[in-house]
Parts: C-alpha cells; structure tokens; sequence
C-alpha cells in the first residue's frame, strides 16, 4: 500500500491502439487531515514508452485552481506545483488533464503510469497507475468519473468503444433496466436505494456489431458510503463567550445528500442550512428561543450538525458557554435625586428595574445565563444590601472631581491603582484626579455582598 499524501486514479484506465485520448490524474485527498502543499513541493507524472508515441501533447489544471503543470525541461515527465501554497482539505481533488496523447500502436496489458510524490519531503513516494492499451477491432472501456458517492448522488458514466454499432447499458432498476446508446459517450448513474447490496450496484456496458451476433462487455462498480463529518468548527475557536459575541460555524462534510444544523432558535425543528460558514450570536439565539422565561434562560448553548445520508447519520456538536452579564453602574441620575439609570455589559441582556412601592427600595435584576439572577438595589429603607446611589464627576481648573454617595458599604475601594476610601469619605465623598478615562468604585458590606458602579471620564 502507498504511503502517499494523496489518492491517485487515471480515467479512462484504458485505450485503443493508434487512437488520440484524452488522459485525466486526479489526485484526491482521501484523508480526514488537510493536506498542505508549499512551494517546493511536486508531482511528477511520467508515460512509459509503451503507453504513447511521445511526449508531445499539452497538459492544462483548471483555471484559478491555485496549481499548475508543465512538461520537464528533458522533456520526460510532467510536473504539478503550486507556486504559492495550496491547501486541500478532505475530498478536495486536483485534476491534471492531458490532451491527445498518441497512443501507441502495440496492445500492451502490463503499462504504469509513475507518479513521484514530493509532498512534504525530498524522497518521492512512487504511485503506479495502471493502464493497458488495447487492439483494435470489437472492444469497448467504461470509467467512472468518482467511484464513491453519497446517498442518492450521481456519478458519470464514460465509454469508448470501437468496431461495434451501439451500446447497450444493463443495471438500471427501473423499467427493463437497460439503455441502448451510441457507441461513445456518457450517462448519469445511481446506487439505487432497493439495492441487493446497498452500497454496491454493478452497471454492465456492451458493444454490438451491425448483425447483433458479436458483443464485448466490460462493468464498472459504483459505491455508496455513509456520511463523514471531517471537520466541524467555530471563529474565534472560543468556548466561552460573550453573550453578545459572533461566531462563525464552518464545516466540510463528505457523502452527505443533505446537512441540517440544530440552533438554540429551533430546538424542536432541524432546518437545512445553506450559508457554510454560518453566522451567528449565540447568546442573542438562547435569549429568543426562551423568550419571556428570562428566569430560565441557560449559560450554555448547542449547535448540532448532522450529515443525513446513506446507512445513518454523523453528527457533532459545538457548545458555547456564555459569560455572565457585567453591572456597570445601578444609580440615581442626580444626587439626591430618584430617577434611576442603570447599564449592564453588554448593554443588551435580560434585565429587569423595579420602581419603588411603599418605602421599599428601587432593584435591577439582572437574570443571568444559567438561571441565576443578580439583583442590586438603590435607596429605600434596605440596610443590608451594597449601594452606590451616586458616582459623577465635575470638571474645574484641569483638574476632574469625582464624587461619590454610598449605602450600607464597610469597605470602598477606587480604581485603577486600587486606592482605599476610608472613615466618613466613604458614605459620601470626593477625589481629585489628574486625568480623564474610566473609574470603578468597588464597595464591600460587613457580609461580604459588593457592587460596582463604573465611571467615564471624559474631558
């Protein structure tokens, strides 16, 4: 067995004496891993002396496909680069088409087609590709252009035949299960889903000459695999995020008739998706699909991906766990006011402000993800709870005070550079500071409760 990085396969595996064909390797990569080719790295295609005439034909790769070929300056080989880096991820193919190279005259059944793959290292890994040269007279060579399919898609059927009048195409499972064609050319076919062997079906192709008494026939055999989810995964590659973070989902799959993602917004519903990569913010999908029941909403977060296909389906799934909402500041817009302001980050979350009844205190409720809930309060007769009903700031001579009025607090402390407020400064306060930008006073209660309340600075 080969070592080689990727999977090499010629189509048609064969040709008739004396005839101009049109020669495809394609080299596939059938792992689960990308496989990287850098500037050095090569594939070189050589062609026996036994399989053509000569070296005297083109090759081309498709437009814009990132590689390119060209014959060797000796002139005995083609070689494959990518001069600027290709990456191909599992199921990517590189084609190399050569036209119209001359077949030689002498049928020949022991032919090689050699590749030498300097992918990675400076020793080639040899491929032998088979091929045979065949006589003329009654004959006929099928191929397929992909061996291996998914659940209900299609492959291409090729042939060439010489000597004959038409062919005639046995193993569809509908109606009389055969088709009369011309003598070259090609069809669409199937792994039909009633098949006896379900992930095999055999399509038989045989020339007939002109009095229907003479035939040759050949078969190809197309496979059905199940589905292969080679890589699911999201961007940033972060976990736990943000409730207002973006993420973006990408995936490559392989064999699969159809994909279908499972989102927060759906829980009970798959739906087919069409944008690969597929965008979106997580914390804004859990926070509509529970809707009203901010109370219940969770701190993580699913997204499924299943492959249908033959045999079952492959799923994965990615979770996102969200980080819990930051209070920024709960507190009266004036001081000695009562009209509350309140921001949160992020701004946009599940919050609640409860104005006051009967001397009790204004609360903002915050209901995090994960069910719990954080609630703050401002004024009212509440002795026990951590308040900063008042933080602003004046501007006078360069200099910018703040100013400051606490409740129920044994600590307050100002940052940045962590400076401690103390005795009667405490409940109600000022500070000189040099310079614009943001302030946080952290206050403590005797139990240990804390509350925040941010500050912007701005000259």
């Amino acid at each position: 067995m080969s070592n080689s990085k990727l999977d090499y396969r010629v189509t048609p595996p064969a040709a008739f004496v004396s005839t101009k064909v049109d020669i495809t390797v394609t080299a596939t990569n059938t792992g689960g891993a990308d496989v990287k080719l850098v500037k050095n790295d090569e594939i070189q295609i050589a062609f026996p002396t036994t399989m053509v005439d000569n070296q005297n034909f083109t090759v081309s790769t498709p437009p814009k496909s990132g590689y390119s070929a060209s014959k060797s300056t000796a002139g005995d080989y083609f070689s494959v680069k990518a001069p600027f880096g290709l990456v191909l991820k599992p199921g990517d193919t590189m084609t190399i088409t050569f036209s119209q190279a001359p077949i030689v005259s002498t049928p020949a059944t022991d032919i090689n087609i050699v590749v030498s793959e300097f992918i990675g290292t400076v020793t080639p890994v040899l491929v032998n590709l088979p091929f045979e040269v065949k006589s003329a007279g009654l004959g006929i060579i099928a191929w397929l252009d992909k061996m291996i399919v998914g659940e209900l898609q299609p492959a291409t059927l090729y042939w060439q035949s010489t000597g004959g009048t038409q062919v005639v195409i046995s193993g569809y499972p509908t109606g009389t299960g055969q088709k009369t064609c011309s003598v070259n050319g090609n069809t669409k076919v199937y792994v039909p889903v009633q098949a006896s062997d379900p992930q095999q079906w055999k399509y038989t192709l045989q020339v007939f000459t002109g009095d229907g008494g003479s035939h040759e026939e050949t078969s190809v055999t197309l496979q059905v695999n199940p589905p292969i989810i080679n890589s699911y995964v999201s961007a940033p590659d972060v976990k736990t995020i943000r409730v207002d973070a973006s993420v973006e989902l990408s995936w490559l799959v392989q064999f699969a008739s159809s994909v279908i993602l499972t989102t927060p917004t759906i829980p009970n519903w798959r739906q087919p998706i069409n944008a690969n990569p597929y965008k979106t913010v997580p914390g804004a999908d859990i926070r509509k699909a529970y809707g009203l029941n901010r109370a219940q909403v969770p701190d993580t977060v699913d997204y499924i991906l299943t492959a249908n296909g033959f045999c079952k389906a492959a799923t994965q799934t990615i979770t996102f766990t969200l980080k819990p909402v930051k209070l920024l500041y709960f507190k009266f817009s004036t001081k000695g006011g009562n009209v509350a302001v309140f921001k949160t980050d992020p701004a946009i979350w599940n919050t609640e402000l409860k104005l006051p009844n009967n001397g009790d205190p204004t609360t903002f409720t915050i209901f995090q993800p994960g069910g719990k809930a954080d609630v703050y309060y401002l004024g009212g007769s509440d002795t026990t709870h951590p308040q900063i009903p008042f933080f602003d700031f004046t501007k006078n001579a360069g200099k910018f005070t703040l100013e400051w009025v606490t409740a129920n607090l044994k600590t307050l402390v100002l940052n940045p550079n962590n400076v401690a407020i103390t005795g009667a400064q405490i409940a109600n306060g000022k500070l000189d500071v040099d310079a614009p930008g943001v302030y946080t006073l952290t206050g403590t209660t005797a139990d240990g409760l804390t509350v925040d309340s941010v500050l912007e600075v701005v000259a």
